[in-house]
């Protein structure tokens, strides 16, 4: 007998439930399982069990969608970081080495007025012959 009263009962960590006896609510049989609770493994009951593990389900959803946020801003700035860098070493290589002596006198500018003058015709006549055509189709309908 004394070495029965020496074995300690296994009990629950939260609720103090002892394994194998009726738990208090429910009136139901107590089986332990092992839980990780605070970097550590722990006993606990059923109800226990299931009330601890939805808890650190969430806990570790809530983890995951900061991960996902985290490495979602992380990408942005890498990507920030990269265009500003291209658009920085295309402005340094712009400067290149100083090229031959200029003119000595100024050159007289191109004429290219008359050029731009036929391309805005030559566009608004395109423009007014598909709107044209456009509308006739609808008049068919």
């Amino acid at each position: 007998m004394a070495a029965q009263k020496s074995v300690k009962n296994r009990e629950c960590f939260f609720c103090k439930s002892i394994e194998d006896e009726p738990r208090p609510i429910g009136n139901y049989k107590v089986e332990l399982k092992e839980i990780h609770f605070e970097d550590k493994k722990v006993l606990a009951c059923q109800s226990c069990y299931l009330n601890k593990k939805r808890e650190l389900n969430t806990i570790n959803k809530k983890e995951s969608i900061m991960k996902k946020s985290l490495i979602e801003r992380l990408k942005n700035i890498f990507f920030l970081i990269g265009v500003v860098m291209v658009f920085s070493m295309v402005e340094l290589q712009a400067q290149g080495l100083p090229g031959p002596p200029g003119f000595p006198d100024n050159p007289s500018e191109a004429p290219i007025d008359g050029g731009l003058g036929l391309l805005a015709a030559a566009g608004g006549a395109y423009a007014y012959k598909k709107l044209r055509k456009k509308k006739n189709e609808e008049d068919l309908e």
